[in-house]
């Protein structure tokens, strides 16, 4: 079929079209309404190293940036976990709260980025402000050689934990679009294939083209 068909099997089956964007986009506001918002909190560590020497703190920088790498995996893990767990007591288990952390690298900076998502806003808060706490704790813990009281990394934050201004899910206009665009597919699909499927004769000329022979008489509607 070229455009022509499906502009044809379109006009013609205009209601199959209609009648799937309207189901699509009522599953996807359905889905909105029902769905919990979750709010998010974010914040922003820098990490560095003790050099104090040009030499030294360009190499400590390069240190630096492949360390924050496994400080991914150290913000979402469930050491972590089970101390804000302890010090912030939220109403949720260590697994919980390790499910609701996820945390990611600035790429070619030193700077590692976490989030709490939770569908009460003022635990996610609370919850972001005690992993501002923990995680630099634990850094220093995990970092400090044996025999020795300073760390060689430090972790410092220079983006306190903030609260985003509207939930991050569900989003409304993402899923309603999501689910006109869906209801389209499947419309003008439907409607193409009723159209290719469908051997109804409808005109003179249909039946000429189908039977390869003229049209000897017809009736009059």
């Amino acid at each position: 079929m070229d455009l022509r068909d499906y502009l044809r099997a379109i006009r013609k089956r205009w209601w199959l079209v209609v009648g799937a964007v309207a189901a699509a986009v009522g599953v996807a506001v359905t889905i909105t309404v029902l769905t919990p918002p979750r709010y998010a909190a974010s914040v922003t560590f820098f990490v560095s190293t003790r050099g104090t020497e040009v030499t030294q703190a360009f190499q400590g920088g390069q240190f630096a940036q492949q360390r924050v790498k496994s400080y991914v995996d150290v913000l979402t893990s469930n050491r972590l976990a089970q101390s804000i767990a302890t010090a912030e007591p939220a109403g949720l288990s260590p697994e919980e709260i390790q499910e609701e952390i996820t945390a990611q690298v600035v790429p070619d900076t030193v700077l590692v980025q976490a989030t709490v998502t939770d569908t009460d806003r003022a635990r996610a808060l609370r919850i972001a402000q005690s992993l501002a706490t923990e995680f630099p704790a634990l850094i220093g813990k995990l970092e400090t050689p044996p025999g020795s009281k300073v760390p060689t990394v430090g972790v410092q934050i220079i983006a306190e934990p903030k609260l985003a201004d509207s939930p991050v899910s569900p989003q409304p206009l993402r899923n309603a679009g999501l689910g006109l665009a869906l209801g389209l597919i499947v419309g003008v699909g439907a409607a193409a294939l009723r159209e290719a499927l469908d051997s109804t004769i409808r005109s003179p000329e249909a039946l000429h083209e189908a039977a390869s022979a003229p049209v000897l008489s017809a009736v009059p509607y």
